[in-house]
């Protein structure tokens, strides 16, 4: 495994673990959207 492939896959990881991030913020938000909406 060479350099570009380490920095490669970092990029990857590093997109990816944004990505889910996201949905996971997203999931939080749209929850709490509909707590308000039924409590």
């Amino acid at each position: 495994m060479g350099i570009k492939d380490y920095i490669h896959n970092t990029f990857i990881f590093s997109k990816s673990n944004n990505f889910y991030k996201m949905i996971f913020y997203l999931g939080i938000q749209s929850c709490k959207k509909i707590k308000k909406k039924y409590l």
